[in-house]
Parts: C-alpha cells; structure tokens; sequence
C-alpha cells in the first residue's frame, strides 16, 4: 500500500486541482487546459498509437509487455512527456519519481513525441496576409512590409539516447551535444 501511494505522489491525478502546479510542471495554464487539449486532440490517437520499443513497436498504448498491467495510462504518460520537456527533467529523475525504468521513461517520451508530431502538424497554418499585415509591428512595416513570417531555429539539448541511430540522428557540431531541433515561427 505504502509503494502504492509513492508511486502516485507525483501524478497528473495528484496535481488536477492545483493549476498553479500543473502550469509549473507543464507549461498548460490549469488542468482544465491540459484537459480539454488531451481530450479534443489527443485522447483519440492515442488510444490508437504503437508505443515505441527501439526497433520494434508495441500496439499496446500503455507500453506494458504482454500479460502485465499497464505501467501508467495514456493521460499520465502525457503528462510524465510534458513535465520532461517543460522543465527538462532527465528519464533517470523521472523514473526513479514514478518507479518506472528509465527505458519506459524513454519509450514514453519517444512516443508522444511522435503522437504530438503527427497532430500538431495540420494545426500550423499560416494566417491570411491582412492578419499579418494588421499585427506586424511599425517597424517591419517600414523596412520589410512584404514579411509573412519570421523564423527562427532552437536547439535543446537531450540526454544521449542509448540507440546509435537515433545518437546520430540528434548530433549537432553546432552545439557538441545530441539536441532537439525545432523551428518556430511567428
């Protein structure tokens, strides 16, 4: 019982009523936020989605193996990715939180990754160039009138993942350390 309970002191379901902590660990403004975003966008593929397992993939969402219960169910999994990209928490400082190993941590991040990827993708649109021309500032307007977007490239760096494959697929010269790229714009 006494395992029971840590294994939950840090949980989603721990933290639901208090926003103040879910903007901390997440970045969501309150649970509800968190909740309504899960609930229209990702409930429904990830009830779908292959846990990732190295080379092979699991169509078991929970990303437990056969015949075991489910480590932690879809909603928590997300909320264990989003605290590890908000605040940069390691998979080991994770696992050891959850009493999960670090290669479920792994495979979590992994796999939202992925999940996120996919639907987050056709939500970028560029909006209409009267929108942007009504909210470019003054000097844009001046010395590049014709801007549509401005963009700009972020690295994060990443522990280094145990595959080789993917040590290679997230090396930066640039930054001498493996790293997340991403392009934001604006």
């Amino acid at each position: 019982l006494q395992e029971k309970s840590q294994v939950r002191s840090f949980s989603l379901e721990r933290f639901k009523d208090n926003d103040d902590a879910i903007s901390f660990y997440t970045g969501f403004p309150s649970y509800k936020s968190l909740d309504t975003f899960y609930e229209t966008c990702l409930k429904e593929p990830a009830a779908h989605m292959r846990q990732w397992r190295g080379t092979r993939t699991s169509s078991d969402p929970s990303g437990s193996r056969p015949g075991s219960k489910p480590s932690l169910p879809p909603k928590e999994q997300f909320f264990v990715v989003m605290c590890r990209l908000r605040l940069g928490l390691s998979e080991r400082d994770l696992a050891d939180r959850l009493h999960l190993s670090q290669s479920v941590i792994s495979a979590y991040t992994v796999t939202w990754i992925n999940l996120l990827y996919h639907v987050l993708t056709d939500l970028h649109r560029f909006p209409a160039r009267s929108v942007t021309q009504r909210h470019m500032p003054g000097c844009f307007k001046e010395l590049a009138p014709r801007t549509r977007v401005v963009i700009d490239c972020k690295e994060f760096k990443l522990e280094t993942p145990s595959s080789l494959a993917a040590q290679s697929a997230t090396w930066s010269d640039y930054k001498n350390a493996n790293t997340a790229k991403v392009l934001p714009k604006c």
